[in-house]
């Protein structure tokens, strides 16, 4: 597959291809920052930002084609959906390469590196995120943690936390929209449009979670019940 494979005029592209290209751009991406970032004395700074530079106008690129057939990449529906910022999008791009490129897993992995996991402190560093007040984007009220977007382990500072992308949006940035098992015990299904006795059991499902997913006919009222709620 290449990025300027041409189309015909009033035909869709191949979405999962053009998925799959746009989110190899985002991990080439990442893999160079990395690269850079754990050996930057090996590498030319200008010769960097040149090359990432022209990866972010490729994936500008295949972005492009895709709107144009009124279709979005994952990463970006992801980021637009969730209201993600530029930062917050990258972080996610970074544990996405972490899962699923072999190269970044291997640097990851080195001697004298805590494992094969992105820790807080260097996806915000590789993401741009300069300031001090950068690491806010990893806390427990963020979007990343607070939306179940990025698994943060507990318990250590947050510079040093190992990252995890949660397995449903890595699975929905690789194409494949799922509940998984976590989500699906949050399911509460509808069977009358009674409002307060639904009320009821929607304050009761939602006291132990984040999420509650309503389920049943349209006549069932979910759309009233939610909004009440």
């Amino acid at each position: 597959m290449t990025h300027d494979r041409p189309r015909a005029p009033g035909t869709l592209p191949d979405w999962q291809a053009w998925n799959d290209r746009h989110l190899g751009l985002a991990v080439a991406r990442s893999r160079l920052a990395l690269a850079a970032h754990l050996a930057p004395s090996g590498r030319d700074a200008e010769a960097v930002r040149s090359d990432l530079a022209r990866l972010a106008s490729e994936q500008a690129a295949t972005e492009a084609e895709l709107r144009a057939a009124g279709q979005v990449p994952a990463l970006v529906a992801l980021s637009e959906r969730l209201g993600l910022s530029r930062l917050e999008t990258d972080v996610v791009a970074l544990c996405l390469a972490a899962e699923i490129d072999a190269d970044v897993a291997g640097m990851l992995s080195r001697p004298g590196r805590p494992g094969p996991h992105v820790t807080g402190g260097l996806a915000v560093a590789l993401a741009g995120g300069a300031a001090p007040s950068a690491m806010l984007a990893l806390s427990s009220s963020g979007v990343l943690a607070g939306l179940r977007i990025v698994e943060i382990a507990p318990d250590l500072p947050l510079a040093a936390a190992p990252l995890r992308l949660s397995p449903r949006v890595r699975d929905f940035l690789l194409g494949l929209d799922r509940l998984d098992e976590q989500a699906t015990g949050l399911l509460l299904p509808l069977e009358a449009p009674a409002l307060p006795r639904a009320l009821e059991r929607v304050a009761h499902a939602a006291a132990g979670a984040e999420a509650t997913v309503l389920l049943g006919a349209p006549e069932c009222g979910g759309r009233a019940v939610a909004a009440a709620a």
